[in-house]
């Protein structure tokens, strides 16, 4: 028996396994409970800023304080509080494919300010602490870009194109739900986009796009925020993407978008991998969904609640002060209200007395304190995150208590970094396949300064792959960096105030070797062409020490020395000779300046030329002009004594 494999099954069939497969895993988020503990968290975090009446008959208070979102974003300023350093790994070490790297490094940071990145990567740290994981999906959208053309036919723009990021939580990435790892065959993403403007990308089905509705209540099973499911007259309509990855069965892989039982597109999946990466704190054993460390903190806060409405409950109820008074004494409600009163009592009857309900028990505001600490020691963030710490701590102390916080967060650090790396290197590889016409982007040159560089994906083909320099934990927290700068400036490595200012705001020490990093680039760019046999010049303010002894290097090869006469030997004897007379001839000022070791000035080679003889005695002539010890005076006559020899 022939049974055809669901994923290989044409785009009139294999839609009814994809709404299947939907159907199948909203429900089982619902019935699993998954859905109700999201929401759980998801109204938790975001708490009420009302305080509610409770009870069967409204006596009691109801009230959140929501550690439990503080606590959160505690944590995620701590993880993701620095700026992501770009390490492009080049495919070889040719100065193309530095240049390659130093560009993808540039294209990085100018899509972080553009697309917002830097945010969306902060959000997706977020959504992952109360809703366990989070994905970034990274496409190649042909409506971005710049205008190239104009379809005649159908009188529609034409776009070059760009990369498109968009961030999904846990309920929207459809997937086998089955398996018990993360290692997904295939995905898909559930998204709400405007319906008439879906309708004017795909026009041959423009008539069902514009049909379909959106449906509030079915839709309400799976989100969050159940407030906003009764917009029924909403133009958004659910558009999924499909994803399966390249495999044995399916060698090119396979990409459809569709919505509802209508497929728009249907080919192989134009990417190297499936475009989706997840964030996560931590994995699930025999399970294929994330775990938050946060979600051990929710119960907590619902305690936390529970005692701060208890306490409100009784002061709300008793705060107004009751009085109580002898029956048969003539005092009324009148002679008590306004506040200084005087009143006339029977003291054989009774006295006035005020009635005390508002006293809590000690051990309520002792639980309450400790529900607190409790929900601190669980998320791992301590008083010198919240900056509850006491008078007096050292600036080491603080830098300490930080490191240990971001020591527990380890596995959502590690989490952050790998979700940066692997969005990186896919919006490079991406790049690299379909940037094919030249555009301009505005990247960030030397000192910070706006650069615009013209590029194509052709100037991205010596990157393979893209990783982060993540930082130690000092460089997360205000009292680590100040740390840093200190040790850095006392060490000698801090030369000028403007280093100090950058390592104290954002951490980064690529600044205090921006200059030998620039030396070494210009090095080996020069070794390759004097590789090649080419002439290169040598300038004054060139670091002449490591240029020498970095293109003697070039020398290194037999191949090279069997042939003296080849323009390699010749090119490369020239221009280390070059370098030797610049630094001979620098001005000592210039050196000094440069930070660069001035060279002994060369020693006259040959004989040298004798000494005039015009007969005197020049050691006697020299002798001359020394001042010898001055001669005693005579008191008397003011005249110096004169010895006879």
């Amino acid at each position: 028996m022939n049974v055809t494999y669901w994923a290989l099954k044409p785009s009139e069939e294999i839609i009814n396994d994809l709404t299947s497969k939907i159907q199948n895993y909203d429900d089982y988020l619902v019935k699993s409970g998954m859905m109700s503990e999201l929401r759980d968290a998801y109204n938790a975090f975001y708490g009420d800023s009302k305080i509610r009446d409770a009870g069967t008959q409204g006596e009691l208070k109801a009230i959140s304080i929501n550690h439990f979102a503080s606590l959160i974003r505690n944590l995620v300023s701590l993880v993701s509080n620095n700026k992501p350093a770009w390490q492009p790994i080049a495919s070889n070490t040719d100065s193309a494919s530095q240049a390659s790297a130093v560009l993808a490094s540039g294209l990085l940071d100018f899509y972080m300010k553009d697309r917002r990145l830097d945010r969306m990567f902060r959000n997706a740290c977020l959504m992952t602490c109360f809703l366990k994981e989070s994905w970034i999906e990274t496409t190649w959208d042909t409506q971005l870009g710049e205008v190239v053309a104009i379809d005649s036919e159908t009188n529609t723009t034409l776009h070059e194109g760009d990369l498109k990021y968009s961030l999904f939580q846990l309920n929207d990435v459809i997937r086998d739900f089955t398996r018990k790892n993360a290692e997904f065959d295939w995905l898909i993403t559930r998204s709400f986009v405007n319906k008439y403007d879906l309708s004017a990308q795909f026009q041959e089905h423009k008539e069902k796009i514009e049909s379909v509705s959106y449906d509030g209540i079915s839709q309400s099973k799976v989100r969050l925020n159940t407030k906003s499911t009764f917009a029924d007259e909403s133009d958004l309509i659910p558009f999924f993407n499909f994803y399966f990855k390249p495999c044995a069965a399916l060698p090119n892989g396979r990409m459809i978008t569709f919505i509802d039982d209508q497929v728009l597109t249907d080919g192989p999946l134009p990417y190297p991998k499936i475009p989706l990466v997840r964030l996560s704190a931590e994995d699930s054993f025999e399970n294929c969904f994330a775990h938050s460390p946060m979600m051990d903190v929710l119960p907590v806060q619902k305690a936390i609640d529970t005692m701060a409405s208890i306490l409100i409950t009784n002061n709300a109820s008793f705060g107004v002060q009751n009085i109580q008074y002898p029956k048969g004494a003539s005092i009324n409600v009148q002679q008590i209200s306004g506040g200084l009163n005087l009143i006339e009592i029977d003291t054989n009857i009774g006295e006035l007395k005020p009635l005390q309900l508002t006293a809590s028990a000690p051990e309520s505001y002792r639980l309450f304190d400790m529900l607190v600490q409790q929900s601190q020691l669980l998320s791992g963030i301590n008083d010198a995150i919240r900056g509850q710490t006491t008078a007096g701590t050292s600036g080491a102390a603080l830098a300490l208590l930080s490191q240990q916080a971001i020591q527990f967060a380890n596995g959502l650090q590690q989490g952050q970094v790998s979700l940066i790396e692997d969005v990186g290197t896919l919006s490079i590889q991406i790049l690299q396949r379909y940037a094919n016409t030249k555009r301009v982007a505005v990247l960030t040159g030397k000192h910070n300064r706006p650069l615009l560089k013209e590029w194509s994906s052709a100037d991205l083909s010596g990157v393979s792959r893209i990783t982060i320099e993540s930082g130690n934990a000092l460089s997360k927290t205000a009292s680590g960096r100040l740390t840093m700068a200190d040790s850095l400036l006392q060490s000698g490595m801090i030369q000028r105030p403007e280093q100090y200012i950058s390592v104290l705001t954002t951490g980064q020490l690529e600044p205090l070797y921006e200059n030998e990093q620039s030396q070494l680039m210009l090095i080996r760019k020069e070794n390759e062409r004097l590789s090649e046999g080419q002439p290169v010049r040598a300038l004054l303010t060139h670091d002449h020490q490591n240029h020498i002894l970095e293109h003697a290097a070039v020398l290194a090869n037999p191949e090279i020395l069997d042939n003296p006469n080849s323009p390699v030997v010749q090119n490369t004897l020239d221009h280390i000779s070059e370098h030797l007379q610049l630094a001979q001839s620098m001005p000592p000022a210039l050196a000094m300046l440069l930070k660069q070791q001035p060279l002994p000035q060369p020693m006259p080679v040959g004989p040298q030329p004798a000494a005039v003889m015009d007969g005197t005695n020049s050691i006697t002539t020299e002798a001359g002009l020394v001042n010898g010890p001055s001669l005693p005076t005579n008191p008397a006559t003011g005249e110096q004594i004169k010895f006879n020899n």
